[in-house]
């Protein structure tokens, strides 16, 4: 655990001072949607960023963000939150005109990003039981728990994004 938190330290360092002028505008620019959609987000959410990526062949074609929740949600607040915080990342990355010409295909969906929420309570896991992550990763939400050890994540059910929208407005 303190290997984690140290090693996340560190790149919150390293990217406050690193000197980014080497990197490619396409990078600068895909940094700058992830930070703002994780600055967003820490306010309306109290989620906080874990990690953030990007992923370019012939174009930019997806980007990712992995959070931090330490709240304790139901099932139902945690498939609100990952559509919710699915809808923000989009609507940045697509209301962003400077990053269009260097996007594989526009508007971005919910196949081209990838986003993780790792729920902790006071940088412990969650029991066995319980969701302890939610992912999106090619337009499928996938809901896990950590095995007793809690060494390893089982995959405890997945669902499309429109399905789980679906849920959302017919509750």
């Amino acid at each position: 655990m303190k290997v984690n938190i140290f090693l996340f330290l560190i790149i919150i360092i390293y990217s406050c001072t690193h000197d980014n002028s080497d990197l490619p505008l396409v990078d600068k620019v895909s940094n700058q949607i992830i930070f703002q959609t994780a600055g967003e987000l820490k306010n309306e959410k109290q989620l906080f960023i874990s990690g953030f990526g990007g992923g370019a062949v012939d174009g930019l074609n997806k980007l990712s963000i992995f959070f931090y929740c330490y709240k304790n949600l139901s099932l139902q607040e945690k498939r609100e939150l990952i559509v919710f915080v699915t809808e923000k990342f989009l609507q940045n990355v697509n209301e962003n005109k400077e990053i269009r010409s260097y996007m594989k295909g526009f508007p971005f969906t919910s196949s081209n990003i990838e986003i993780s929420i790792e729920f902790k309570k006071h940088f412990f896991r969650p029991s066995v039981k319980e969701i302890s992550l939610v992912a999106i990763h090619q337009n499928k939400i996938a809901y896990y728990n950590h095995d007793n050890d809690e060494k390893f994540l089982n995959e405890v059910f997945s669902e499309t994004f429109e399905k789980a929208k679906e849920k959302l407005i017919t509750k």
